[in-house]
């Protein structure tokens, strides 16, 4: 009978039926909460990248003989992907020469680290998830505001959607994240003198977010009475499979 069992990391499942003889029958009784660990948020300091991936998350239970599990009054949720970050420098900037910019992507549900990091100039980190059966995928961070420098002789405004992508939620993948900063450089007696997006072209395949754990990985053991599939439902979450 299973009260409670929470992975503290996602390279290890939440519970593991360890090595039993190959003609074992196990039953499992759940009345708590199996959660896999959440994969981390992408750093998003790696501007030749534009970011960093996102991890993957956890797996809630592995199987090494057959097994029936009754989970009529309990939760088994795979870990969600941590979120892909963005980062990008730009160089050449009229007035002001070059600047960084980055964001982390989100962690995971279960308590996925959001990502962090020193190497941008301007920088918003990811939000760690939250833990438990309510637990929720935290947010990438997130640049939207519009920046003003003013120089002599130029003012230059940096317009920011520097967005890390979302932590998975529970048996969910993690999301992508969102790339583009329009700069504008204009003086008093002249306005404008230069107006661009970036990065040009734009990016179609930013860093990849982190992949969903399973809720139960059979390893090719038979399961009694849950069959194969991708979950979302109040008691499982996540892909039951091998």
């Amino acid at each position: 009978c299973i009260r409670d069992s929470n992975s503290t990391t996602a390279a290890s499942p939440a519970l593991d039926m360890g090595a039993l003889h190959p003609q074992s029958q196990v039953g499992l009784l759940n009345r708590g909460a199996v959660i896999a660990h959440g994969g981390d948020g992408g750093a998003g300091g790696n501007t030749t990248n534009f970011g960093d991936p996102g991890t993957d998350g956890g797996d809630a239970i592995h199987l090494s003989t057959r097994t029936n599990i009754d989970n009529s009054n309990g939760y088994i949720f795979g870990g969600g992907g941590g979120g892909g970050s963005v980062a990008l420098e730009i160089v050449a900037i009229p007035g002001l020469g070059s600047i960084t910019f980055g964001a982390g992507g989100g962690g995971g549900a279960s308590l996925g680290l959001g990502g962090t990091s020193l190497i941008p100039v301007l920088y918003s980190d990811g939000i760690d998830a939250t833990g438990g059966i309510n637990g929720h995928g935290g947010l990438g961070g997130n640049l939207n505001q519009p920046i003003a420098i003013n120089i002599p002789g130029f003012t230059i405004t940096l317009t920011p959607q520097v967005v890390g992508g979302k932590g998975g939620e529970y048996g969910l993948a993690g999301d992508v994240g969102i790339l583009f900063v329009n700069v504008d450089v204009s003086v008093s007696f002249l306005g404008s003198i230069f107006n661009q997006n970036f990065p040009q072209p734009a990016i179609q395949n930013l860093p990849a977010a982190g992949q969903p754990g399973k809720a139960i990985k059979r390893f090719n053991n038979t399961l009694i009475s849950i069959i194969d599939g991708n979950y979302q439902t109040l008691s499982i979450r996540g892909e039951v499979g091998n």
